[in-house]
Formats: C-alpha cells, sequence, structure tokens
C-alpha cells in the first residue's frame, strides 16, 4: 500500500487543490453518494487544519497523506498548530449548543465517514471511508 503525500502552505486556495486532486482520484473507485461524504469531510478537516490548527499562518504547513483503492479511502491530515482536545468540543446536538456555531465540522466528519481519530495532541486527524 503506497500513499501519495501533499504538503501546502495553510491557505484554502492550496486545500481547494488538494481536495480536488484528492477526490479525483477517489472518482475512480466511488459512487457519487459516497465522493459526496468524502469531499464533506475532507473539505472540514482541510479547513479545520487551517483556520483553527495553523490559525491561518500561510508561514504553517498542513501534511495530508492519502490511500484509495476500491475498498476502501483513507486520509491522515496534520496541521503545524498545537493541537486541541476533541473531548472538550461541545456537542452541536445538545439542546444548550444547538444555537453556537462551533463543533460542527467534527460532527460532520463522524456522520459521513466510517472512522475519526484524531491524536492525543489534536493536530493529526486520521478519516477513512470504506466502499461497499
Amino acid at each position: 500500500m503506497e500513499y501519495h503525500s501533499i504538503d501546502f502552505f495553510s491557505s484554502c486556495k492550496n486545500a481547494y487543490k488538494v481536495e480536488e486532486e484528492i477526490v479525483d482520484e477517489c472518482c475512480r473507485y466511488f459512487e457519487a453518494h459516497d465522493i459526496f461524504a468524502i469531499k464533506l469531510a475532507l473539505d472540514e478537516a482541510l479547513t479545520n487544519a487551517i483556520k483553527h490548527g495553523n490559525k491561518m499562518n500561510p508561514l504553517k504547513m498542513v501534511h495530508v497523506s492519502y490511500y484509495v483503492d476500491c475498498h476502501f479511502f483513507e486520509v491522515i491530515i496534520e496541521d503545524d498548530g498545537s493541537g486541541f482536545d476533541v473531548t472538550q468540543v461541545p456537542d452541536p446536538i445538545d439542546e444548550e449548543n444547538i444555537e453556537k456555531s462551533s463543533g460542527r465540522g467534527l460532527l460532520l466528519m463522524r456522520e459521513y465517514m466510517d472512522r475519526v481519530e484524531h491524536n492525543y495532541i489534536g493536530n493529526i486527524v486520521t478519516m477513512k471511508k470504506l466502499h461497499v
């Protein structure tokens, strides 16, 4: 199994190019509904890395490794930030948080991917989508 690696400076423009490359590769193996899920989760994770992890600092990097074949898609996204404690992010579907904007991206990633894991520091997310 050989993973593709892409490193880019933090910007939404650069993230869009990376997202497009990865989604194009996924289109070879996945159906449209899975492509939607992958694109949405990937967009959220890359945006989180740039905005929350790297604090929009254009000199900081985002490191992406991914693998895709007819069985699954997996992506690992790492930012140069100090990380966060995923357990401290308020659940956006709890009644007291319904009108808050934080945590929705994490919720979407969990809902649309088969596996989402963060490292103990909170600056690396690994997501996996199985091909069924």
